[in-house]
C-alpha cells in the first residue's frame, strides 16, 4: 500500500527532474554563484571580528583601513554576484515553466471532448496558469530563498564548529525538534493552500462563463444571481486564505519568539563561568 501511495509522488519528482535536466548549466552557473554568495554572507562577520579584535584595540589605522576596504569590496562583490545568481535562477525558471505550458497544451489537445464537458475553459485555464506560476516561483524568490538559506546554515554551521566544537555541538540540538515542527506546519498548510487554488480555478471559471453569456444574463434578469454565485466562491477562497496565513505567520512567529532565547540561554549556560 505504502509503495502505491508513494509512487505518483516519485513519478512527479521524476518529471520535475526531466524538465531541468534540459538546463543543467543554468542551474549548475546559479548554483555556483549562490555558493559564492554564501561564502561572502559569512566572510563578511569574520572580517569584522578581525577588525574589532586586532585593529581596533592596537589603534593600528593603516590595518583598520585594510580590513574596511576588504569588507567593502565583498559588499561589492556580493552584490554583483547576487544579480548573476538572481538573473540566472529566473532565466531557468522561465525556460522550464515554458516547456511546462507547452507540453501542457499539447496534453490538452489530446483530452476527448466530454474532459471539457466536465471542466470548463476558465477553471481550466486558471489551473495550468496558476500552477505554472508556483512554479516559476520555486525558481525566482522562493527557490533562491530557501536553497540560499540551506546553504548558508550549513556554512554557518562549519564556521562555527571550526570555532568551538562543543557549543556548536550543543546548539544544534534543537535541529530536529524545529525541523520536525516545521514539517508539521507544511503538512498542516498543504491541504488549505490546495482549497485556495481550486477556489481560484472556480472563480475565473464562473467569471468567464458568466462574461460569454451576458446578453443571456441581462435578457433572463439573472446578473444578480451571476453575483452572488461568484461572491460566495470568492468569500471561500478568501476564507481558505486567511486560515492558512493565520495559521503560518502565527506558527513562524511562535518559533522565532521561542528559538531566540533557547539558543541565547543554552549559550549562556556553556559559555558562563560556574
Amino acid at each position: 500500500m505504502t509503495r502505491k501511495k508513494q509512487a505518483p509522488g516519485n513519478r512527479n519528482i521524476k518529471r520535475f527532474f526531466s524538465y531541468l535536466s534540459a538546463y543543467w548549466g543554468l542551474f549548475a552557473a546559479g548554483f555556483i554563484a549562490m555558493v559564492a554568495v554564501t561564502g561572502a554572507r559569512l566572510a563578511g562577520p569574520l572580517i569584522l571580528r578581525e577588525l574589532i579584535d586586532k585593529a581596533i584595540p592596537t589603534r593600528d589605522l593603516s590595518l583598520m583601513i585594510r580590513y574596511a576596504l576588504a569588507y567593502l569590496g565583498l559588499i561589492i562583490v556580493m552584490g554583483a554576484l547576487t544579480y548573476f545568481q538572481t538573473m540566472l535562477i529566473v532565466r531557468l525558471g522561465l525556460n522550464v515553466v515554458t516547456r511546462v505550458k507547452d507540453d501542457l497544451f499539447s496534453h490538452l489537445l489530446t483530452l476527448p471532448v466530454s474532459y471539457f464537458d466536465k471542466h470548463q475553459v476558465g477553471e481550466l485555464m486558471a489551473r495550468v496558469e496558476n500552477d505554472t506560476e508556483k512554479v516559476k516561483q520555486l525558481f525566482s524568490e522562493t527557490g533562491i530563498m530557501l536553497a540560499t538559506n540551506v546553504v548558508y546554515f550549513l556554512g554557518m554551521f562549519l564556521v562555527f564548529f571550526t570555532m568551538d566544537p562543543k557549543v556548536t555541538g550543543f546548539i544544534f540540538i534543537p535541529i530536529p525538534f524545529f525541523l520536525a515542527a516545521f514539517l508539521f506546519m507544511f503538512d498542516k498548510l498543504r491541504p488549505l493552500y490546495e482549497k485556495a487554488r481550486k477556489k481560484y480555478a472556480e472563480i475565473s471559471a464562473i467569471a468567464t462563463e458568466f462574461i460569454q453569456g451576458m446578453e443571456i444574463l441581462h435578457a433572463f434578469n439573472r446578473t444578480g444571481y451571476a453575483a452572488g454565485k461568484l461572491e460566495a466562491a470568492s468569500k471561500d477562497k478568501r476564507d481558505a486564505e486567511v486560515k492558512a496565513s493565520i495559521f503560518e505567520y502565527t506558527f513562524m512567529g511562535g518559533m522565532g519568539f521561542l528559538a531566540g532565547p533557547m539558543f541565547l540561554v543554552l549559550i549562556i549556560k556553556l559559555v558562563a563561568p560556574g
